[in-house]
């Protein structure tokens, strides 16, 4: 109503159910109230033709996760075709970007302290890593489950150590600055690594400087399959170009192009 007295044009309906959202039921209402939305608009003379359905579509290396995005598929497109049947002729897009990049990086940390405390009579070890919630963990709520931490102890496996209650904290004077509570870990010593899978999403994007803590340095991986399955992309001579390959058949020339992308962009 107010845009037909201002006199614009409204195209469309646009929404986004959350990110990382892990139902479907979200998807299926926000089609459904677009649709409705559509019709009011018809009463003030508007003829939409764009829907944005969003993002948040979930996109880790977990398995369940890939199950759970082809369900969402199946039942957005029912949906879609539910309620905006070709005939109407409405664009349909979407914001993947979860989808794309939430398995793209993996963090890898290091332990820069460490201290035991003895709680309600049970061991549990506090581990301060060089990166935090003011970093690359800023989505992740206090403590909670959300990443997984994996050791990484190069030794003799028969040489075993003890498993604590460990609590995982950043570096900065934050006491809020908690990444994980709860987990078990093996004993690990000051200068080892550990690390966390599936960062590629609200990770690099959101990280500041705070205490003086530099952001984590970025080095770009990409094995022969993946080269080879660019490559064999339709659209692989409009990356080369867009990267600006001298030589688009070496594998390293590839992987320094596109870590001279990221680099730039970042």
């Amino acid at each position: 109503q107010v845009a037909k007295h201002l006199g614009l044009d409204v195209v469309g309906v646009s929404f986004h159910v959350g990110s990382g959202c892990d139902s479907c039921e979200p998807y299926v209402d926000a089609i459904e109230e677009a649709a409705h939305v559509f019709e009011i608009a018809k009463d003030y003379g508007f003829e939409m033709r764009l829907l944005d359905i969003g993002g948040g579509f979930p996109g880790t290396s977990d398995p369940k996760d890939a199950l759970l995005f082809d369900e969402i598929a199946r039942i957005v497109n029912y949906s879609i075709n539910n309620y905006f049947p070709p005939e109407m002729n409405v664009e349909i897009i979407a914001e993947p970007g979860r989808y794309y990049v939430a398995s793209a990086f993996t963090l890898t940390a290091m332990v820069i302290a460490k201290r035991k405390e003895i709680i309600n009579e049970q061991t549990v070890m506090m581990y301060y890593i060089n990166d935090g919630l003011y970093g690359s963990f800023s989505n992740t709520t206090f403590g909670e489950d959300e990443v997984v931490p994996i050791p990484q102890i190069k030794e003799n496996p028969y040489r075993k150590r003890i498993m604590y209650h460990s609590v995982i904290w950043g570096p900065t004077c934050d006491a809020l600055d908690c990444i994980r509570t709860k987990v078990m870990l093996p004993e690990m010593n000051v200068g080892e690594w550990m690390t966390f899978e599936d960062m590629g999403a609200y990770t690099m994007a959101l990280c500041t400087k705070f205490n003086g803590i530099e952001m984590p340095i970025l080095k770009c991986h990409a094995s022969e399959k993946a080269i080879e399955f660019l490559r064999n992309l339709d659209a692989w001579p409009r990356i080369v170009k867009y990267l600006g390959l001298k030589n688009s058949l070496c594998v390293d020339s590839i992987i320094d192009s596109i870590w001279g992308f990221i680099h730039v962009q970042n």
